[in-house]
């Protein structure tokens, strides 16, 4: 395991969880975490675990990108600004196409870069106490790290276009209430007293699912939407074919047919 300073890296049983950690700063993100934020996605993915969990501590999920790193990169000429920002993107895209399910446990403040990295997840929960909101207006610049795109996918241009320029200031801030029942990109809301133990349990169901069918799910999901309708089909065909030679599929009818739950295998 890697000698982490500004996270904190635990592997228990199926769930692996990666908790930031810079509570003094509302957990934003400076050149460091970012770092460590894709070694870390690289060992929870070539890990035995089938389920990681990103969360916060403190009073945040992560406040977005450290103004120390921000003022650095705006003073690169434009090209190597261009590629600074590709190398920031890639610690995202760990976390979307990693071969398992991610969760975001959103506890607090998630803005910015933060709520970017949440969305690149595959579950957002949060505590009823949890706000989401886009700062970066207010220092003049858009969350240029995939927000605008993905949203207008998931909840549509008109409500991406409230979240990302009209939640900047902390009064006009996101709730969770309002991010599930209003603009749904956020799956489940639980009590601030009881969140651990409902994202344990959380976490817990998705680790008993069968790990190959769970990845290509993910993957079809994730990719689907970017393609035309016919190839995204082709691609479920192909995807099932594939899992229906899997022992895990076999052990899966099995069970099923023993009237017993299935022991996967990843297999």
């Amino acid at each position: 395991m890697a000698d982490y300073k500004a996270l904190n890296y635990d592997h228990e049983g199926d769930i692996v969880t990666i908790q930031f950690d810079r509570p003094d700063k509302l957990n934003a993100i400076n050149g460091t975490m970012r770092t460590e934020l894709r070694e870390a996605a690289e060992e929870a993915a070539v890990s035995d675990a089938r389920v990681v969990i990103l969360k916060g501590s403190g009073r945040a999920f992560s406040a977005g990108v450290d103004h120390d790193l921000l003022r650095e990169m705006g003073e690169y000429e434009s090209d190597r600004f261009r590629w600074e920002y590709r190398r920031h993107h890639r610690m995202f895209d760990e976390y979307e196409h990693m071969e398992k399910p991610v969760i975001a446990a959103v506890n607090g403040v998630c803005a910015g870069g933060g709520f970017e990295l949440a969305l690149h997840c595959d579950f957002i929960v949060a505590t009823e106490s949890a706000t989401f909101g886009y700062p970066e207006d207010n220092i003049g610049f858009i969350p240029a790290s995939g927000a605008c795109a993905k949203l207008s996918k998931e909840v549509g241009s008109f409500q991406a276009k409230e979240l990302v320029l009209c939640t900047g200031s902390k009064g006009s801030m996101v709730t969770a209430e309002e991010a599930h029942d209003r603009f749904g990109f956020v799956n489940r809301v639980y009590d601030d007293d009881s969140f651990d133990s409902d994202i344990q349990s959380f976490a817990e169901d998705l680790a008993d699912t069968a790990p190959l069918a769970t990845a290509v799910g993910k993957k079809i999901l994730t990719q689907s939407q970017d393609m035309a309708y016919v190839a995204a089909r082709e691609f479920e065909r192909t995807g099932q074919s594939l899992l229906a030679q899997s022992q895990d599929h076999e052990e899966g009818m099995a069970a099923f047919q023993e009237n017993r739950d299935p022991e996967f295998e990843g297999k």
